[in-house]
């Protein structure tokens, strides 16, 4: 079974770092419009 979050109603002030640092933690695939999250992925 997959587990989707939506950040704005699920991880909701999170900052970028702590979702891709969730994101890395559990193995998951982040999905965005934020021209600016890559820069921190790489």
């Amino acid at each position: 079974m997959v587990t989707m979050f939506w950040v704005r109603t699920d991880l909701a002030g999170r900052s970028d770092l702590a979702l891709l640092d969730l994101a890395e933690a559990e193995s998951r695939v982040v999905l965005t419009l934020d021209k600016e999250f890559w820069q921190i992925a790489v």
